[in-house]
């Protein structure tokens, strides 16, 4: 019985972590699990970074997406200097300490190639059958 007790005090601690039932539904739908973990910071973007170091490596660190996406996500969303901590090529956040900026870097900008609103390659080959058109009446 004390094991019931202790997963739904769990449950209910995940639920007031993300901000209430209906926050927590919303989380639960945009990334498909629950998780709780120390806030490291958040980027210029609003995306929201966290750890929590007692789950595996690979998986103990992880960022929560602006509201502003929804579920149109993508991993070129994240800041390099985000990655990189993500990834664990660095042990310390950009808050902590922070990457000094070469004069070469740009502002960091999502990838869209492939979407509507960005160069979408086309075929400049014959096509090899003609579409079907049905007659006018």
């Amino acid at each position: 019985m004390s094991i019931y007790l202790q997963k739904l005090r769990e449950v209910q601690q995940l639920v007031k972590h993300h901000g209430g039932l209906k926050a927590a539904f919303l989380t639960l739908y945009k990334t498909d699990g629950l998780k709780m973990g120390e806030h490291k910071g958040t980027d210029q973007f609003g995306n929201r970074y966290y750890e929590n170091k007692k789950f595996f490596i690979g998986r103990s660190r992880w960022v929560e997406f602006t509201d502003g996406v929804g579920v149109d996500y993508d991993a070129s969303m994240i800041p390099p200097e985000w990655r990189s901590w993500l990834q664990y090529s660095r042990d310390e956040t950009p808050v902590d300490k922070t990457v000094a900026p070469k004069k070469w870097h740009g502002p960091h900008i999502d990838n869209r190639s492939g979407m509507a609103d960005q160069y979408v390659p086309y075929s400049t080959t014959r096509p090899k059958i003609q579409a079907w058109t049905p007659p006018r009446q």
